[in-house]
């Protein structure tokens, strides 16, 4: 199950690697987005509209996926403890998160961020919900801190646009539109062959508090 589908781009790179999967994403908008994919994906692929709050399953899930979520929700231990539940024993969760307060910007609150987390405070977070934790790496330095100033140049021109919208509002309008804007001949300088030795050389930096996201994967 991915929770938080957002424009479904990850969900369907997902469907190359599990035969059925869920995807929770209340924005109205999804159900469009859903019906653009290929029939065969959509065979294997359910769409709720649901939050994570409102889902019911008696069955429980091998994995999750949550990306950049967990910032946008106040109460981040109850919705912790619900994917714990969700989860079949030795069921994986696979998190990613912003990291640091000290990168907190004009975009976090565009985006409808809560917070930034620091690497201990994760780390205490999952293990009270009884998670045992198996790697939470600092990834994409340098690379992805280059794109600081990008997007607050960004949030900073639509800030007046956004600013009365609700945290919920704003926090939707983030995962539908975030990969908006982008022409698509930038597909030929960045793609899996181009990025891989960009991969290669970021993973160096995966375990110093450099970068400002993290990755988790973390065991029921």
């Amino acid at each position: 199950m991915e929770v938080g589908g957002g424009s479904l781009l990850l969900a369907r790179e997902l469907a190359a690697f599990f035969q059925s999967g869920t995807v929770l994403e209340p924005a109205p908008a999804a159900e469009k987005l859903w019906q653009e994919l290929p029939q065969e994906i959509r065979n294997r692929l359910e769409l709720r509209s649901d939050t994570l709050e409102q889902f019911q399953d008696l069955h429980g899930f091998d994995g999750i996926i949550c990306c950049e979520v967990l910032e946008h929700v106040p109460d981040d231990q109850a919705f912790i403890h619900r994917l714990y539940a969700l989860l079949k024993p030795q069921g994986q969760l696979i998190l990613s998160v912003p990291a640091g307060m000290r990168h907190w910007s004009v975009h976090d609150e565009l985006a409808g961020h809560v917070r930034r987390y620091e690497r201990e405070a994760l780390s205490l977070l999952l293990a009270n919900a009884r998670f045992h934790t198996q790697q939470l790496v600092s990834y994409g330095y340098p690379f992805v801190n280059w794109l600081h100033r990008p997007r607050q140049w960004h949030a900073q021109r639509h800030q007046d646009r956004l600013q009365d919208q609700s945290l919920m509002a704003r926090s939707i309008r983030s995962g539908i539109d975030q990969v908006s804007g982008f022409p698509s001949w930038l597909g030929f300088f960045i793609n899996p062959v181009t990025a891989w030795p960009l991969c290669r050389l970021a993973a160096l930096f995966n375990h110093f508090h450099l970068s400002d996201s993290y990755l988790v994967i973390a065991q029921k």
